[in-house]
């Protein structure tokens, strides 16, 4: 009963008496109850003396998140070729989340232990590693949202594909009315705004690729510094925690191999997107211009359609300044939280461990930081569509007066004035 108490007042491994419940019970049945008190001391004694300090308290869990396969470089990453391979890819990606979402949520309930405080890891490393895990399951998803993206990306293209080489040319007979026109045009504005959308996700795509493949190289050199020491500290009392803050540094390696690797991907099935939505819009835009040759416009189509494009501009320009506005709040925001997140830091006093109180606020900032750059980001590419979409408008304004629809125009505005004569 003394000993019983006395390992859970230690919290001494189970490990330690492995070798006592290997022994033969037999033998230890015949000695005296003081010999048997003793042996069991001893080897508590030594499990204390063994043990890390650190590592003393509760128990944590390493984290083997990724086993050390090394991430390829951005330019030997390539899209799957069929839909089976990438049905197989999202598969993979499925298995490896599952994984981590448990790992996330063992991390999760180690940051709610009273005894934060004797494990081999600070509560700041602890919210480290739980921050890391949610971004690495995070980029994880959204390497297979892509994946899933490419496959219907690829469907449009054989439908649009089968559209095109099925073409001969126009059923109706012309001249056709501005609703046929208009329609069209409409379904090249879609295209133009559509692979406007694209190319802002690309250059974000692009800048992500950059971070990560930088950030990469950073990480990987830290990870063998981290291997180095620890091998440094086997046997010592230190073991423990630097096999901790060693994969720890992995951890952050795996995120920015995925970043690198999710980037790359969604830079290239973008680029696809693009290409064959570029193909599509040369193909809509011959239909346009064929139609558009036998089907002169009268003077007031043409100025229903302007007083319509100009209707539409200025619900664009509407939402645009409302969103600039949300902008420079978003922005305005954005920095005072980064100044508040200073002034917590500056409080920090180095050396000293911080008081929790201080802990919690910093990673309360940290995550509402977060949270405001990715809406700040998302109104700033909200504005840059916006002011694609009016430069449309402006474009198919442009159209519409052209000079050799002009000429046409001049040749139909005789016979509303006779009819009026």
């Amino acid at each position: 009963m003394n000993l019983h108490r006395k390992t859970e007042r230690y919290h001494i491994p189970l490990r330690c008496f492995d070798w006592h419940a290997e022994m033969k019970f037999t033998n230890l049945k015949d000695r005296n109850g003081k010999g048997l008190f003793l042996l069991a001391l001893f080897l508590c004694l030594m499990a204390l003396l063994l043990e890390p300090p650190m590592a003393s308290g509760q128990k944590l869990p390493l984290l083997e998140t990724t086993k050390d396969t090394g991430a390829p470089s951005p330019g030997k990453i390539a899209l799957p070729a069929t839909d089976e391979e990438i049905d197989k890819s999202v598969a993979q990606l499925e298995s490896r989340l599952t994984d981590l979402r448990q790992l996330s949520s063992a991390a999760t309930e180690t940051l709610s232990t009273t005894d934060a405080g004797l494990l081999i890891a600070t509560p700041d490393e602890l919210r480290k590693r739980q921050k890391l895990l949610s971004e690495l399951v995070g980029t994880l998803d959204k390497n297979a949202e892509i994946l899933r993206e490419l496959k219907e990306i690829r469907k449009t293209n054989r439908e649009r594909t089968a559209e095109t080489k099925a073409w001969q040319g126009f059923t109706e007979r012309p001249p056709f009315p501005i609703s046929f026109l208009d329609n069209l045009r409409d379904s090249i504005l879609a295209q133009k705004l559509d692979m406007q959308t694209l190319e802002v996700r690309l250059s974000v795509a692009n800048g992500e690729l950059q971070y990560f493949s930088k950030s990469l190289k950073e990480s990987q050199k830290e990870v063998r510094l981290a291997g180095e020491r620890f091998q440094k500290s086997k046997g010592s009392s230190a073991e423990a925690r630097q096999r901790w803050l060693r994969d720890l540094t992995k951890l952050r390696n795996d995120l920015n191999e995925a970043g690198t690797a999710s980037s790359e991907t969604q830079r290239l099935v973008l680029e696809e997107a693009l290409a064959d939505r570029k193909e599509y819009l040369n193909f809509l835009d011959q239909k346009l211009n064929a139609a558009e040759k036998v089907s002169p416009l009268s003077k007031t189509d043409l100025e229903q359609k302007l007083q319509e494009l100009d209707a539409q501009r200025k619900l664009l320009e509407d939402e645009l300044n409302q969103t600039l506005k949300k902008d420079a709040d978003a922005k305005k925001s954005l920095q005072q939280i980064r100044d508040a997140l200073a002034r917590v830091q500056g409080k920090f006093a180095p050396g000293q461990q911080p008081a929790q109180k201080q802990v919690d606020e910093l990673s309360r900032l940290q995550s509402l930081l977060g949270a405001q750059e990715t809406f700040t980001d998302a109104t700033s590419a909200k504005i840059e569509i916006l002011k694609g979409m009016i430069r449309l408008l402006d474009i198919a304004n442009l159209e519409k007066v052209h000079p050799e629809q002009a000429l046409k125009l001049g040749g139909s505005c005789a016979e509303p004035e006779r009819e009026g004569g």
